[in-house]
């Protein structure tokens, strides 16, 4: 039941769970109304930690499953764009996303809502008062989720309007894939929140999935030759690029900012 019965157990002990055991001592909280407000920030962020631990399997195993479903039964998009989103769900995998929290919506109609799916929330999207956000709002089918539904995108990458209470205190990661039945046929989504570790903002653009074709589509409308000293620099104005807006731009905004500041 979690309470300690021992401490002190060998490390190489069959069976035996290890913890790690961390002491945070800070100044003296006399106001009780304030100390009341600190000890349930903590517990709502340790809860977050165990949903998140608790389903971390799961998730990897579900992100497994939209791989399969995409490959297994191909949806009605272009062969690269499936392709592309596969290789990134399987780059997301390999520790270069740290899963918080994922759930299964069903489409009701593309002048609808999308029903979440019982039984299939994990990590902190099981807590009733997480659900990813957009414009504010619970995620309803807002105009942004509809151009995304009704495009021959198989996903989408974006920011939810709730911050993390793990890892960091930031807007999460959303992430947003496109689920199809045996008939191809479009019926919901996969939404997943998280954070990008540490890879995702230092590797090259060259090394990640959906943002080297993104990268690839500018240097090639662009027309340099990439030995030559414009081809260089807008490759560089790519590399350094903010990272979190180069997974979200959309490619033709993309071409026009890059260009802007290749002439500056």
């Amino acid at each position: 039941d979690g309470t300690l019965a021992q401490y002190g157990a060998p490390a190489s002990a069959f069976g035996v769970r290890r913890e790690s055991l961390i002491h945070i001592h800070v100044a003296a909280v006399d106001d009780p109304a304030r100390r009341a407000t600190v000890v349930g920030a903590l517990e709502a962020m340790l809860a977050d930690v165990q949903m998140a631990v608790r389903d971390w399997k799961a998730m990897l195993g579900r992100v497994e499953a939209a791989v399969a479903e995409l490959t297994s039964h191909p949806p009605d998009l272009p062969t690269d764009e499936a392709a592309e989103a596969t290789q990134f769900l399987r780059w997301l995998a390999d520790d270069n996303f740290t899963f918080l929290g994922m759930r299964d919506y069903a489409l009701a109609g593309l002048e609808g809502d999308q029903e979440p799916v019982e039984g299939t929330a994990l990590g902190v999207l099981a807590g009733p008062e997480l659900r990813p956000r957009r414009n504010g709002e619970l995620v309803p089918l807002t105009p942004d989720n509809r151009d995304f539904m009704t495009s021959p995108r198989a996903l989408v990458i974006t920011k939810s309007n709730v911050r993390s209470r793990v890892h960091r205190h930031v807007h999460m990661d959303y992430i947003g894939v496109k689920r199809f039945d045996r008939n191809g046929a479009l019926v919901g989504e996969l939404r997943i929140v998280g954070l990008f570790t540490s890879t995702a903002y230092t590797r090259s653009t060259r090394t990640i999935p959906y943002l080297r074709r993104k990268v690839d589509v500018v240097l090639r409308q662009a027309g340099f030759d990439p030995r030559g000293h414009s081809g260089k620099a807008l490759v560089n104005v790519l590399e350094t690029y903010p990272r979190d807006e180069l997974f979200q731009i959309d490619e033709e905004t993309l071409s026009r900012f890059a260009a802007a500041i290749l002439q500056l």
